[in-house]
């Protein structure tokens, strides 16, 4: 897990992604990647989000600052496996790009990252910055215990300005 950076001045917009959450049936560990636009996984080993527990969907809460505004989707995110291991069990592998159908600012910050639900450990793996072009990480780890579980938690974005 990297530090977290300094808090920048930040400013609120409407029409942007203010917080995010995300709830995964995981079973071993996923990295989640956020930018300003889209958001993917990438599997590190047992079996990747959506592959277990009959494709299960990754569930996701978008709220802007406007309270009135926000949008719920469940995306069954596909991997490309191989013939062989149509599972993709034991695998490192990426799923497909979701754009965000609310879009973060071009330049945000991270301004909390609450854990609602893990039996193992759920943190920030890259907070967003100029020099990874805005990319957040969050490290769903569950292993070592056997078997999956659910995992859940909010994260609230801002501007910088």
């Amino acid at each position: 897990m990297l530090p977290s950076p300094a808090i920048a001045q930040t400013t609120n917009d409407d029409s942007s992604l203010a917080k995010l959450t995300v709830t995964a049936w995981i079973e071993g560990r996923d990295l989640f990647y956020i930018t300003p636009a889209d958001i993917r996984w990438h599997h590190m080993g047992s079996l990747p989000s959506s592959k277990s527990r009959a494709n299960v969907p990754t569930g996701l809460v978008m709220a802007t600052s406007d309270p009135d505004v926000a949008l719920s989707i469940n995306w069954l995110a596909p991997y490309k496996c191989p013939p062989d291991n149509s599972r993709c069990n034991n695998l490192e592998v990426d799923s497909s790009v979701l754009p965000l159908d609310v879009p973060l600012p071009s330049e945000y910050q991270l301004t909390e990252f609450e854990v609602i639900q893990g039996r193992q450990s759920l943190t920030v793996y890259q907070y967003p910055s100029a020099g990874n072009e805005y990319t957040t990480i969050i490290d769903f780890d569950d292993e070592p215990r056997p078997g999956a579980d659910w995992y859940v938690v909010q994260l609230t974005f801002a501007a910088v300005n």
